[in-house]
């Protein structure tokens, strides 16, 4: 309870701002989905992480961010946890503030590109493997009133295999509060737009992959309503499966799944191997 005057404070600064809410509420069918080119035999690996580093409280070691205690450092248990389990294609990060001292630190700032992107979320790609072909970030929805922390939106990276030429959209999202709630859009709003951003950003053939902290378990509209339209490849085992990574890649396309645990997260790692 004594944390909750945070949330009108957050939410009058957010809307006093003059900013656009950068995002509708939409209504109607879920958009489809096109399906990814087919392997013709060739085997293309795509090794996608998607972890939420609990930066307030492992990294600024549950001081203000604006003391910016991590720079202080010299890494800590989440970052071991990384340097251990790399390499991987794309790794997609949730509560990241500071993605080049953690890629420093991690030993990846030479065979990764990293992007920071708003909202504490940030992704990295292996890029002597892979060149980008387009990058933003996108609003999808927003924390309701009574749980005010953040608008809430979604990474895109479309990328390219270097040899292969095949092509991957990898969306990183975070998603909003309460959890199970969906936000102010709901669960159907949220995948809605979720789904429709993969449209609007990915081209024919891609395979998609949406990786996150939904904020969202296993029995939530959200992950219900994606479940529809995506292939779920994996699903974490903390907060009734919140984290969750998704593809348009069938079942057969899926050749491994593993979460790598915690690391000091109270959210475990959870990463999934595609056959592109």
């Amino acid at each position: 309870q004594a944390a909750t005057p945070v949330y009108p404070f957050n939410f009058q600064v957010v809307h006093t701002s003059g900013l656009e809410a950068g995002y509708v509420c939409p209504k109607g069918e879920l958009p489809a989905i096109a399906e990814p080119s087919p392997t013709n035999g060739e085997l293309v690996p795509l090794r996608v992480l998607s972890y939420n580093l609990d930066w307030w409280s492992i990294f600024d070691q549950g001081r203000a961010a604006e003391l910016h205690v991590y720079k202080g450092t010299q890494g800590n248990a989440v970052v071991e946890h990384i340097k251990k389990n790399v390499p991987f294609d794309v790794m997609a990060f949730q509560e990241c503030i500071d993605v080049h001292w953690l890629a420093q630190k991690a030993g990846l700032a030479e065979d990764y590109e990293v992007r920071q992107g708003p909202e504490e979320i940030c992704v990295a790609y292996r890029k002597s493997v892979w060149d980008s072909l387009d990058y933003g970030f996108s609003y999808v929805g927003e924390d309701t009133r009574a749980e005010f922390w953040r608008k809430r939106g979604a990474q895109w990276l479309r990328l390219r295999h270097k040899s292969s030429m095949r092509t991957a959209l990898v969306i990183n999202h975070h998603g909003p509060l309460p959890v199970a709630s969906g936000g102010v859009c709901g669960g159907m709003g949220t995948a809605h737009n979720l789904l429709a951003l993969v449209n609007d950003k990915g081209v024919r053939g891609d395979a998609v992959v949406i990786a996150g902290d939904f904020n969202a378990g296993q029995s939530s509209v959200t992950i219900g309503q994606l479940k529809k339209r995506l292939t779920s490849a994996i699903a974490g085992s903390v907060y009734a499966g919140v984290d969750n990574i998704f593809t348009n890649l069938g079942p057969d396309r899926i050749v491994g799944r593993v979460n790598i645990g915690t690391g000091g997260s109270d959210h475990a790692g959870i990463t999934a191997t595609f056959n592109l």
